[in-house]
Formats: structure tokens, sequence, C-alpha cells
């Protein structure tokens, strides 16, 4: 039995996307709408700007639209990659 791959979605300090596989950055050529595209990197951007590895995040506020964010891109991605597992990782709290 084949198990589908996995991406896991979560931002990290300064990584060109918020989408890994195997390890890695999953590639830019799985043929995403561009404007989940754009707003996987537009997310990973809020986070670069809004959470501190020291601080945490500069205001509860920040902290609840992430989620939500991250909630919404991953129902995004399973509709564009119905063939991928994808995991959504929210540990920055």
């Amino acid at each position: 039995m084949s198990s589908a791959r996995e991406i896991r979605l979560f931002p990290d300090y300064s990584a060109p996307s918020p989408l890994w596989e195997d390890g890695g950055m999953v590639p830019a050529d799985y043929d995403l709408p561009t404007e989940l595209a754009d707003a996987l990197m537009q997310w990973q951007r809020y986070f670069d700007s809004h959470f501190d590895h020291e601080r945490g995040w500069d205001a509860a506020t920040d902290v609840a639209a992430y989620d939500a964010e991250g909630q919404r891109l991953a129902d995004e991605l399973r509709a564009a990659l119905p063939e991928f597992l994808i995991t959504l990782r929210l540990w920055w709290h």
C-alpha cells in the first residue's frame, strides 16, 4: 500500500516558503494557483514580521490572525493538491 506524500505547512525564520516536504522546502513546481502561492508567501512574511524566538508574538491578535490564516491556507492547499497529505503545524504559541 502506497501512502500519500506529506507537505507540512509552517513558517520558519526567513524561509523562502512555509511548505516543507521530506525535511526540505517544497519545490516551486507544484503549479499552485497564483493567489494561493502569493498568500503562502504573505503568511511567511507575517510570521517573520510578528514573531520573535525570544519574545514571542508582538500581540495576541497577531497569533490569532496567524492561526486563522494557517487554517485557511491548509484548506486551500488540500483542495489544490488532493494527492498530498497536508499537515498544518502551529507550534509557535
